[in-house]
């Protein structure tokens, strides 16, 4: 094999990982119904609201050697933390500190009546 061949195996490997990476980092899941009415609460929580609890949410802040968006980073990380809360039976939650590495913490409450 030739050397100029090697290379143009070598960028097609390179243009695949590449395409590869640009979809995994436009996929998204879809909540499910549970966590869909979780609120996210910019500040504190007010009266009719009782800490359930913490959630930790973690994800990748890169695609292989890529980084993501933060926008995406930081979505993802709401959405896993507003499935944890479902879970947990909170219907709100807020963040503790801005993500850090691909890491959150929020707290969870459950407010009003219901």
């Amino acid at each position: 094999m030739s050397p100029r061949g090697g290379s143009r195996g070598a960028l097609r490997v390179a243009a695949w990982a590449i395409a590869c990476a640009a979809v995994l980092s436009c996929a998204g899941s879809e909540l499910a119904p549970e966590a869909a009415r979780v609120t996210v609460l910019d500040a504190e929580a007010d009266a009719s609201c009782a800490l359930v609890g913490h959630a930790r949410a973690k994800t990748s802040p890169t695609v292989g050697i890529f980084a993501r968006r933060p926008e995406k980073v930081e979505k993802e990380l709401r959405d896993l933390a507003r499935e944890e809360a479902a879970r947990m039976g909170g219907n709100a939650i807020a963040p503790e500190a801005p993500p850090t590495g691909g890491e959150q913490s929020f707290r969870v409450y459950r407010c009003g009546r219901s």
